[in-house]
């Protein structure tokens, strides 16, 4: 019995979303944002105060602009890398050479994503026309729910903000 119980575990956290912390998927933020933020200034802001950026950001609907640099599967739904706050580049091999294993991998295969917007059901249709990875130059907004900040000793200082069930927004109509 005891086997048994131990399988239906395993099966259950293996099952598609249950990585993902219940972030994927789900219908659009319903409602007008309560602010326009940048991705990456959020990401600072979060960096600097938490609990001041919690108060301000978590659980709300925002318009967010950001780079979108990839959109991978991501249990039941999609996940869309909004960006590093990091860039490693040595200016020689000196340089590389001291750089930790870390870094040399950020600097091999680009550093992980701060940012993340978990996307709505069906949304990634509304993605499909965007030309992935964006130039560096290039943005687009994105309607989210802020989830806030979450610990992650992968990615540079050690922190990721995400955003959930996430939209592009329609262009406004003249």
């Amino acid at each position: 019995m005891r086997s048994t119980s131990c399988f239906v575990a395993i099966l259950i956290a293996l099952l598609p979303g249950c990585d993902s912390g219940g972030k994927v998927g789900g219908p659009p933020p319903a409602g007008k944002p309560a602010a326009e933020v940048d991705a990456k200034a959020v990401w600072w802001e979060y960096g600097e105060n938490a609990a001041a950026a919690d108060a301000k950001y978590k659980g709300k609907t925002l318009a967010i602009t950001a780079n979108v640099r990839k959109i991978e599967p991501a249990g039941a739904g999609y996940v869309a890398d909004l960006g590093a706050t990091v860039s490693v580049a040595p200016q020689s091999r000196a340089a590389y050479i001291r750089l930790d294993a870390k870094q040399k991998k950020w600097f091999n295969e680009g550093p992980p994503a701060n940012v993340l917007a978990f996307l709505a059901t069906g949304a990634e249709k509304g993605f499909a026309s965007l030309k992935v990875p964006m130039p560096p130059q290039d943005t687009i907004t994105l309607i989210g729910v802020c989830r806030g900040m979450e610990k992650n000793v992968d990615v540079f200082k050690g922190y990721t903000v995400s955003f959930e069930r996430c939209v592009v927004r329609p262009e406004a109509k003249d």
